[in-house]
């Protein structure tokens, strides 16, 4: 919200209702507030861009800053000041109160979260709208949300009423009312007015009246797809809809609407597909903004730009694909293995495929079709004209993805500059297209001083590591640079699993010692990736699972091999696994019993020791009785008198490394 903006739509309304015959007697005249306002510039210069009309409108021109606001303020003040010195103090705040109540309300409305910006102007003005605002809250738990809903809905039934009767919509509304109880308290009335009974929804869910406002809704901008067709019925949609939610993104997002209205158009980020990535990013990959993904040639790289396609396609945006180094054939085959139908999708103008590959195998002239997908020959500028036909042919959608991979091969061919100069004019044309963009860079493929150089253009980059740690690949994910978001910098390790990226998710030796995974004296180290026990003869790891997904699932390692005569212990592990269920992973049930034998020196008669044996009880690991976790902690307490252990908690596994201790 532009809070400078507002604060001069309050003086308009303060100077409008001054100036007006209904103030009686102490109507002011334009030109005495336009002399209160000289006086202020002589404090406030930047006030020149403040002006005052004839007929009393306000042309704002100052920025949205904190200079802008003490700046009205000072001029507000002065004029209450004024009045003041007239009529008196008690008086100006009645007449005030009294003549602005309604106007303050409204106000009240869209500064409602916006404390500070309250809290700055000078009385009577801050009392009154905070009084103004706690009223309104009260009122009802929804009352905010259906009355902005219920102008919405009017202004685009007033338009759709000029194409039609409104029978249709009438009878969607009796169809939705079967599935949705709230709507059976909405009714279109004789004059095609939409009555919603507040008092009804007032104690529903905010998921009960999201759902049944954006079934209304949706409904409604469907009926005008008919009528109008899908892009023309979505423009009017969503002038409508942003002209009364203008500023009250936060009602939105406070019922979880984002995503639900229009298809998604009015949430102005798109998803990775990474929860944790959007999480750091504060939602996502905004509309228009340009990002350079730095990122070795692989598995990781492909299955982050395939899952930022599907995330996106799946929720109605249109994607753009620039292609080098692969042919469109092998790109459609990466679609089809996320789930994703690329000849539907082409078909339907929601994917182009702009090919800068085949060049290199076929003779092509300027710009050539195949198929849905667009040939470009080798210089750059055909592969402009292809990339801006591709834009031209994409169906009319709110979110727009661009996925770009040129440069590292567009470098071996041409000087530095000239690709440079073609990735800032790209770069441009999908900001203007207000469609976000990825532009692809193999790691280490140029020098340092040319990627410093490069990431000048982009609004932010991103960093995909693949390293190799103990025989096993390290994977990792970061934001090196995001323009005017303040993001989260540490890197989101991860691995891949049915071809999907999964980040490791961070649980605390506090969390875990809650759950009895571990006990306070055990320093562990998180992890996902599961590690096979080792074969080596004086250590044997023993793997414990503590995932949640399967109840009492323990994984143990091979069986330990037989102790020595001469230290005269014996363990014995026995395991058991069920049969694993059609719905879900195995379960692993484990009975696993420890029999001790210790030695112990005792004095025979003449003087000499021999060694006498004793014998504890056994210990039942997994036992269907009693808790598996306690039951862990006895087995595990037990160990520690016999055995050296080296402990490693991973995400996934607890990994127990056992050395025997010598006896002395």
């Amino acid at each position: 919200m532009n809070k400078v903006k507002a604060y001069g739509k309050m003086i308009e309304m303060f100077i409008t209702k001054m100036t007006s015959p209904e103030i009686g007697q102490f109507r002011l005249e334009i030109s005495t507030f336009r002399i209160i306002l000289e006086r202020a510039r002589t404090s406030h210069p930047s006030l020149i861009k403040f002006t005052l009309t004839d007929d009393c409108k306000i042309v704002n021109n100052l920025k949205d800053n904190e200079g802008s606001i003490e700046a009205l303020t000072v001029f507000l003040q002065k004029s209450i000041d004024f009045i003041s010195s007239l009529i008196g103090e008690d008086m100006a705040r009645d007449i005030i109160a009294s003549s602005m109540k309604e106007d303050l309300t409204r106000l009240s409305e869209k500064l409602r979260g916006e404390s500070d910006l309250v809290r700055s102007f000078p009385e009577p003005f801050s009392t009154l709208l905070t009084d103004a605002i706690e009223l309104k809250k009260g009122s009802s738990d929804h009352e905010e949300i259906l009355e902005l809903f219920q102008e919405v809905y009017q202004a685009y039934l007033k338009d759709l009423s000029t194409h039609t009767d409104l029978s249709a919509f009438k009878l969607k509304l009796s169809i939705l009312r079967e599935k949705h109880d709230l709507i059976k308290y909405v009714e279109l009335n004789k004059a095609n007015y939409l009555e919603i009974d507040k008092e009804r929804w007032a104690s529903a869910t905010k998921n009960e009246v999201k759902e049944a406002l954006a079934a209304m809704f949706n409904s409604m901008v469907g009926l005008s797809t008919f009528l109008l067709g899908k892009e023309e019925a979505l423009k009017k949609a969503t002038r409508v809809f942003q002209y009364y939610f203008d500023g009250k993104d936060r009602i939105l997002e406070n019922y979880d609407m984002m995503n639900d209205i229009l298809e998604g158009s009015l949430y102005k980020k798109i998803s990775t597909g990474i929860g944790e990535l959007d999480s750091k990013m504060r939602g996502g990959i905004p509309n228009g903004a340009s990002l350079l993904l730095i990122s070795p040639s692989g598995i990781e790289r492909d299955l982050f730009i395939s899952g930022l396609l599907k995330n996106g396609l799946n929720n109605g945006s249109s994607a753009m694909m620039v292609v080098s180094k692969e042919p469109p054939r092998t790109i459609r085959m990466l679609l089809r293995s996320n789930d994703l139908h690329p000849d539907d999708l082409e078909d339907s103008g929601r994917l182009r495929i702009i090919d800068w590959f085949s060049w290199r195998g076929e003779r092509i002239i300027g710009v050539e079709r195949d198929g849905h997908a667009l040939k470009s020959s080798k210089i750059l500028s055909n592969l402009g004209i292809a990339i801006n036909k591709g834009l031209r042919e994409l169906t009319f959608s709110s979110n727009k993805i661009s996925i770009v991979h040129i440069i590292g091969p567009a470098t071996n061919i041409f000087e530095f500059n000239e690709v440079y100069n073609f990735v800032q004019r790209l770069r441009a044309k999908f900001k203007d297209n207000d469609m976000a963009s990825i532009f692809i860079l193999e790691t280490d493929s140029l020098s340092k001083e040319m990627e410093s150089r490069l990431l000048e253009v982009f609004d932010g980059t991103l960093i995909i590591d693949k390293s190799m740690e103990d025989g096993k690949f390290k994977r990792e994910i970061a934001i090196r640079s995001l323009s005017g978001i303040d993001f989260d910098a540490n890197p989101i390790p991860f691995f891949i699993r049915d071809n999907l990226i999964i980040p490791e998710i961070t649980i605390t030796e506090e969390d875990l010692h809650k759950k009895g995974h571990i006990s306070k004296n055990k320093k562990r180290t998180m992890k996902k990736d599961t590690r096979q026990p080792s074969t080596h003869k004086d250590e044997e790891i023993i793997i414990l699972s503590t995932r949640s997904r399967v109840k009492d699932e323990i994984v143990t390692g091979p069986k330990i091999g037989k102790i020595p005569e001469e230290e005269k212990k014996v363990i014995n592990k026995k395991r058991k696994i069920t049969k694993p269920k059609k719905e879900g992973p195995p379960t692993v049930k484990p009975i696993v019993k420890l029999k001790v034998k210790r030695g112990k020196m005792k004095k025979k008669d003449d003087g000499t020791q021999e060694k006498m044996k004793k014998s504890m009880d056994s210990i039942d690991l997994g036992s269907h009785e009693g808790t598996p976790e306690d039951i862990l902690k006895e087995a595990i307490d037990t160990i520690n008198d016999l055995l050296d252990i080296e402990t490693d908690l991973t995400k996934d596994a607890v990994t127990l490394k056992v050395h025997r201790k010598k006896i002395k």
